[in-house]
């Protein structure tokens, strides 16, 4: 592949050369070149390097003075490498060589050029002119942590640089005291320091050591382990909880040893540490090794624009908007109290009727006003009295209650087709029900919660106080928000008060806990004054973004309830401090469209937006050019949000202070103006909110403050055209809507994108109803909903006021098996379902592993094609994959007997390899369910009509508590008794399991049980877990020998799974039939990218069906971080059981082949077990080690993730398994997929 490519760069050197000044270009093709470098752009984020490499040069070719082009080419040669696969060959060194070269001459010794000049070095094997670079990036920049941390990696393969590549390291470490990574790296490399001087350093140390010899004391050793705890300290609760390891505890061993001088010790301790510290480690390693895509220019120099007339982005028609108080919106002179002092406003739906009602707080209470539909006036809809001293105001869905809302909604069929797959029509018109907004009131008396209480008898609602455990108790808070902050599908509440900031997570029906949060980790002296909640890394978790008097940065979701706090002032920027003090109020936005958020902040100083990027690898970054830091205003600012209140597609601001009111136009360049538009009638402004309260697709405003309420109609906003986008987390399934579970009611946190031809429009979903401006654009091209908890959705060409419900499918389950049925690849079964990683069943009790399945393949459904079985392993879901051994069996038996294996989720004792045979299937005589439902014509035959047995569906995989009750007949040999049952399980997420097991009403699933009766008339367990099939349909074997009466042989099965079963037979008497098993060759495995299967819904109650050809290729969930196994052949890492896994990630197949024995006898067929060793780690939040590939399971291990002392796989052909396979990353590219849109070639 890069043969061809290395011969037209050298040919297009010698072009360059020839071309000293820019060609003439007309604007078609100026405006062609910026639409090429755009499609280069997207191929080099996705790091498809042979497609961006031709553009890179023709736009070279066209501009061989402009820094973009060759800046990137240099990138694209550096990256090239990897690409690769391999160590890259004299030419492409030589050609990377000239782009280096053409970048100094463009540059000068810039701190781009030596970085990629440093990684061609190092790729040489030229380690000293790799150092050279980086001493010379520490001299221009003395401060970078990274450029100290690749220094000394390198220092450490340079003889007698031991010792500098370790002060390196110490000032890397200095530098960066909060990066977990360099901390492990620096536990491995003190540990191999110290090893190399102990008296036992030619043999292997052990983790625990005999009595050892005392050396000298090392008090500065001791002291700088101390240091370590820094950075260790967030994650120290959650390795506890997952590893039952305290890390403090073998830290102070650490510590303890070296006052001592027990080296041995000390080895021991550290090494143990980095092992258990590795899987928390992953984003701070992205964060200190840079990528050469770091380096990337994504515009052309400002020259070219100017001299072209041309811009990024679309220049949206300004039109004329002005603010009135026009009757309709006079609610303030129809009521006394709005006259009054107030608080704070909202525009929120209180009543479900579809329109915003005015939710103003008062000195002693909260009111709620409203306009019956088509009607003028307002009325009080519900009122509650508040505690004194109560300033802020909140509306969201505390209770996951889903009332029927009286208005039309239309409810987008979900999809995760790619863009420019069309929803059918028939699917948008569900009736999507709405979850009523409750309230949270804050203030100097602490916080209360409301509920929202509909009476059905005369549609009148009232507000009551939630038993809210706790939140009372806690006075003067000053700031407070909700997010799902432990990704458990409802809302927690966030609040700060004088000690800073509280975290408190949601029991079930707003019953709140408080969480703890290190006070080391917060170093606040004044109080906090506002907060935004918005996944601020886009690494799909919701952080806490806050300003205060003094300091201002965001709390950083590590999940599992761990949060890191990280100040602005760390953003590298000179004036990023200045920036961030004095700050009273924050707010969140993309203003330039780049996929990054930036912070629009405002306080004594006036108004200021900082501006960032995402690097190739997610790390986030400022934005070095001149819209960086772009200051609105110097006059002090009391209050700010953001909004589109002309319609054109690009945010505004709205600010104020006690004096004024004050619009900020944004611009198509990323820059603000301050509108012509004035809102008068208001003084000593408290709040301000906006929604569309007339319904005529602009914002109106709503104001409180200290001369009571004001409401403004937008005049104007509307010529633009507008959509809403309103979430219900709702799964549906067919025509039924159910309770999701894995989704707050309303999906607050997660992120919508929009994208209209030439503008991207990112919005956090922060309150029930999104509203975005698309200015002369009649529709959106795409809308893209990114659930929170991980599941994308896309809707093609919306329609206006689009309400969406959460779609059903599996974010992660387990790998999926195609066969070849003699004419298409067919969907066969799904594997690793008794295999999960990481899988918690309740908060911190993680389910049990069991590595080994065999799995029933059917004859018909795979046959030989080109003389050899084929087999489409593939990964579709969130999740990474990893198989240690594939084995396909060959069993051939009698034509009469049909073949079932022994595979059912539950522990080994149930599940052992075995055969079963069956050659007359008997049905019961009866079948009900515990409300009396006949359920026997459902389970007769196997026709995929599945039988539900239960009513009342709960959450996700748990319904309500069920029995179904079979009589088996008459049974004559009551010893040899075997039940089948062939069905499929809809299962729990992690997330759902661990919010069961805090709600204080429901229930975790209660799995399978079998009971017979105990002729007292009552009933008997006799099996307290029956087993059960492991997702898609399958079939299981329950042995019943011994265990029934031949006089009643009733059973009943327990459970409150969310299970469907096809159909139900036994066998009674009925010994083996012969059969031969012969374990098939593995001729080849190759692993390569193939995208995702269009699935279709059943009607009724089946699982999804899966289409395996014509597959979407377009990148379909967030990345895993970690290292996969390279694409190509892989069939040795499959053979053996020997830890050298083979790790799939989303979009990725393996094809297997197996060779064919000889024909099964005359009167015999054949069907097949599939043997799979290996595991699954769904990428759920919830997950433990979930983000992350690492660490990487093996046999023998006792625990997952895995505690110190365990011995983790280490030998040299091990390591050299990983150097060879497992070297591929999964790229950004799903974070700029709806930006980018479809790449044009």
């Amino acid at each position: 592949m890069f043969t061809g490519i290395v011969v037209v760069s050298i040919v297009l050197w010698f072009i360059w050369s020839a071309v000293p000044t820019d060609p003439l270009l007309t604007p078609e093709i100026a405006t062609r070149l910026v639409q090429r470098k755009n499609v280069a752009l997207g191929y080099l984020e996705n790091q498809s390097v042979a497609e961006a490499l031709p553009i890179l040069e023709e736009l070279f070719i066209q501009l061989p003075a402009d820094r973009l082009a060759i800046r990137n080419l240099a990138v694209a040669r550096i990256v090239a490498f990897g690409d690769a696969g391999q160590m890259p060959t004299t030419d492409l060194l030589n050609v990377a060589s000239r782009a280096i070269n053409s970048l100094k001459q463009r540059e000068g010794e810039s701190i781009a050029y030596h970085w990629l000049a440093a990684k061609l070095s190092f790729a040489r094997g030229d380690k000293q002119a790799a150092a050279s670079h980086y001493r010379d990036l520490v001299k221009q920049s003395p401060d970078d942590a990274a450029a100290w941390y690749e220094l000394s990696r390198v220092q450490r393969g340079i003889i007698d640089e031991g010792t500098l590549s370790n002060e390196s390291l110490d000032r890397a470490c200095s530098l960066e005291p909060n990066n977990l990574w360099l901390v492990v790296e620096w536990f491995r490399a003190t540990s191999a320091r110290l090893a190399e001087t102990l008296p036992s350093a030619r043999r292997e140390i052990q983790q625990e050591t005999t009595p050892t010899e005392r050396g000298s004391a090392d008090p500065i050793l001791a002291e700088a382990i101390t240091k370590r705890w820094q950075a260790i300290t967030p994650f120290a609760d959650s390795i506890e909880t997952f590893t039952k390891v305290n890390v403090r505890t073998v830290l102070d061993q650490a510590v303890t040893a070296a006052t001592n001088g027990e080296m041995e010790i000390v080895t021991a301790r550290l090494r143990g540490l980095a092992n258990v510290l590795v899987p928390q480690t992953e984003g701070d390693r992205r964060a200190i090794e840079r990528h050469p895509l770091e380096f990337v220019i994504d515009q052309f120099d400002p020259e070219f624009y100017a001299a072209y007339g041309l811009s990024e982005s679309e220049v949206t028609p300004l039109i004329s908007v002005s603010f009135e108080c026009t009757e309709p919106f006079a609610v303030h002179e129809m009521y006394e109290s709005l006259k009054e002092k107030s608080h704070a406003i909202l525009l929120e739906d209180i009543d479900l009727d579809g329109y915003a009602d005015v939710i103003v707080l008062g000195a002693d209470t909260v009111r709620v006003f409203g306009r019956k539909e088509g009607s003028q006036k307002w009325r009080e809809i519900a009122s509650a009295e508040v505690p004194a001293g109560s300033t802020g105001l909140i509306a969201a869905d505390l209770d996951l209650d889903f009332d029927e809302a009286r208005h039309t909604q239309i409810a987008a069929r979900p999809s995760t087709d790619s863009i420019g797959i069309e929803i059918p029509e028939s699917s948008s018109s569900k009736r999507c029900p709405a979850a009523d907004l409750d309230l949270v009131v804050y203030g100097e008396s602490g916080t209360i919660c409301f509920e929202n209480i509909l009476d059905r008898s005369d549609d009148s609602r009232t507000l009551q106080p939630f038993a809210a455990s706790g939140l009372s108790s806690v006075g003067g808070v000053s700031a407070a928000t909700v997010a799902d902050l432990d990704a458990d599908g409802d809302l927690d509440l966030v609040t700060a008060d004088k000690t800073g900031i509280r975290l408190w997570s949601n029991r079930g029906k707003a019953s709140f806990e408080e969480q703890t949060i290190r006070a080391a980790l917060l170093p606040i002296e004044k109080k906090i004054e506002s907060f935004v909640a918005i996944d601020w890394d886009r690494d799909v978790d919701v952080d806490i973004v806050f300003a205060t008097n003094e300091s201002s940065g965001w709390l950083e979701n590590l999940r599992h309830g761990q949060f890191r706090f990280v100040p602005f002032d760390s953003l590298p920027h000179e004036n990023s401090a200045s920036i961030s003090k004095n700050i009273v109020a924050v707010d969140v936005l993309d203003a330039d469209s780049n996929a990054s958020w930036d912070l629009l902040v405002g306080g004594s100083r006036g108004v200021a937006i900082i501006q960032t990027y995402r690097t190739a690898t997610g790390v986030i970054r400022h934005t070095d050019n001149s819209f960086e830091n772009r200051t609105l205003s110097d006059e002090q600012c009391r209050g700010l949000l953001s909004l589109d209140y002309d319609n054109d597609g690009v945010l505004d601001v709205v600010t104020w202070n006690d004096d004024e009111i004050s619009l900020w136009r944004g611009l198509a360049d990323a820059t603000f103006e301050k509108a012509d538009i004035l809102l008068s009638q208001v003084r000593g402004v408290h709040s301000i909110d906006v929604a569309d309260v007339d319904g005529d697709g602009d914002l109106d405003f709503a104001c409180a403050g200290e001369t009571g309420v004001v409401l403004f109609e937008n005049k104007g906003g509307n010529s633009h055209h507008w959509l809403d986008v309103s979430l219900e987390a709702q799964q549906i399934k067919g025509a039924e809507f159910s309770a999701s579970g894995r989704v707050n009611a309303h999906g607050i946190g997660s992120l919508l994108e929009l994208k209209t031809a030439m503008r991207y429009q990112p919005r956090s979903v922060r309150r029930r109803t999104t509203h975005f401006g698309l200015g002369t654009q009649k529709a959106a091209d795409v809308v893209r909903v990114y659930w929170l908890n991980g599941v994308p959705q896309n809707i093609i060409e919306p329609a206006a006021d689009l309400f969406l419900c959460e779609q059903q499918i599996l974010l992660g389950s387990c790998p999926y098996l195609y066969t070849w049925n003699g004419t298409e690849f067919v969907f066969a079964t799904d594997l690793l379902w008794n295999a999960p990683l990481g899988l918690q069943r309740a908060q911190g009790d993680l389910m049990p592993s069991r590595e080994w399945e065999y799995l029933k393949l059917s004859g018909d459904s795979l046959v030989a094609r080109d003389g050899q079985y084929v087999l489409q392993l593939t990964e579709e879901l969130w999740e990474a994959a990893y198989f240690d051994q594939m084995q396909l069996l060959a069993v051939d038996h009698p034509a009469d007997a049909e073949m079932y294996s022994n595979e059912k989720v539950g522990p080994p004792q149930i599940a052992q390899r075995k055969v079963h045979t069956v050659r007359t299937p008997r049905s019961p005589v009866s079948a009900h369910n515990h409300r009396g439902r006949d359920l026997l014509l459902e389970l007769l035959t196997m026709d995929e009509n599945y039988m539900k047995p239960f009513d009342i569906k709960l959450r996700q995989g748990l319904v309500e508590e069920y029995f179904i009750e079979l009589d088996l007949g008459k049974i004559e040999n009551p010893e040899l008794v075997t039940l089948f049952l062939t069905g499929w399980t809809y299962p729990t997420t992690v997330n759902v399991n661990v919010a069961l097991s805090q709600d204080l009403e429901l229930r975790l699933p209660v799995p399978p049980s079998l009971s017979v009766p105990d002729g007292r008339g009552g009933w008997k367990t006799v099996m307290p877990f029956m087993g059960f099939p492991g997702g898609k349909t399958k079939t299981i074997a329950v042995d019943l020998s011994g265990l029934l009466a031949s006089e009643d042989s009733r059973i009943r099965i327990y459970s409150s799974m969310e299970m469907y079963w096809d159909s139900i037979f036994f066998t009674c008497g009925e010994e083996p039939a012969p059969m031969a098993i012969v374990n098939l060759e593995l001729v080849s495995a190759n692993l390569h990218q193939r995208g995702y299967s269009r699935i279709e819904h059943m009607v009724g109650n089946g699982p999804e069906q899966f289409f395996y050809n014509a597959p979407l290729t377009a990148t379909t969930w967030p990345p895993m971080q970690g290292r996969f196994t390279r694409f190509g052949e892989v069939s040795e890492l499959l053979t053996e059981i020997d830890d050298r896994l083979l790790v799939l990630g989303a979009g990725d197949e393996v094809t297997l082949r197996f060779a064919l024995p000889a024909d099964p006898p005359h009167g015999w067929k054949r069907d097949f077990l599939l043997k799979s060793v290996g595991w699954d780690k769904d990428a759920n939040l919830a997950t433990a080690a979930g983000q992350s590939v690492e660490p990487m399971p093996f046999v023998a291990m006792r625990s997952y993730p895995q505690s110190p002392d365990e011995s983790l796989p280490n030998s040299e052909d091990y390591k050299a398994y990983l150097k060879e396979y497992q070297t591929r990353m999964q790229t950004e590219d799903f974070w700029q997929l709806i930006r980018r849109g479809p790449r044009a070639r």
